[in-house]
């Protein structure tokens, strides 16, 4: 990997981290004083329980692995 490609990943994970907090910022403004996690928390399980989720993780999972592969 290059200097110039890990720099770049770098910044692309800074601005997504940035992104993230105004995203939760907004999420909160929502939902009030409650914990967000005890919001989310059901509904990220109910989320891994469908079959339907466990192929479409396989399927990213197989795409990405093949994108990233290292010759």
């Amino acid at each position: 990997m290059t200097v110039r490609k890990a720099n770049a990943i770098l910044k692309t994970c800074w601005m997504i981290s940035q992104e993230r907090g105004k995203l939760i910022n907004l999420i909160q403004l929502f939902i009030g004083n409650e914990k967000l996690i005890d919001k989310i928390q059901p509904e990220i399980i109910k989320f891994f329980e469908q079959s339907r989720t466990i192929d479409i993780l396989s399927v990213m999972l197989v795409e990405s692995s093949v994108y990233f592969k290292v010759s």
